[in-house]
């Protein structure tokens, strides 16, 4: 039997504003950015991900096929084509099935070619109000330009 191959190298770290200490555990990050994990040796599959639980989320329901286009970017298969940018500590691993998106748990959330159903919204770019820092921006704008969807967590 082949094993899973998982080939990670950290291509950026956006530096995470940390809220100051709170009674409430579950408080936001004052501002969230993303990590994009770049997984295979050969044509790379660039997975981004927030660093934070943002303090809002939009609420619209995907249903359909999350696509890794000839740039390695997940996106939407559908007429907007949005990079979908992943909830924090979501990853991406090469399995013997194919590529799979793997939750904060390494529970499948699906496989890359195949049906996912999440909520989020789409951005037509990354916003410095939501907490992308310039430097997520571009980073992202360089790798996936386009829009993108935004995962709720």
């Amino acid at each position: 039997m082949s094993r899973s191959v998982r080939t990670t190298k950290w291509v950026a770290l956006s530096v995470m504003a940390v809220a100051a200490c709170s009674s409430d555990p579950v408080q936001a990050p004052a501002e969230v950015s993303f990590q994009v994990q770049s997984v295979g040796t050969e044509d790379p599959i660039h997975v981004m991900t927030q660093n934070g639980v943002p303090s809002e989320v939009m609420n619209a329901l995907f249903e359909g096929n999350v696509i890794a286009d000839g740039a390695g970017c997940l996106r939407l298969d559908d007429a907007e084509g949005s990079t979908v940018v992943w909830p924090v500590q979501y990853t991406g691993e090469i399995t013997s099935e194919g590529f799979a998106i793997l939750d904060e748990d390494g529970t499948e959330v699906g496989q890359v070619g195949g049906s996912f159903s999440f909520g989020g919204g789409i951005l037509p770019e990354l916003l410095a109000s939501l907490g992308f820092s310039q430097a997520d921006r571009d980073l992202a704008e360089g790798l996936c330009p386009g829009s993108y969807w935004i995962v709720a967590p």
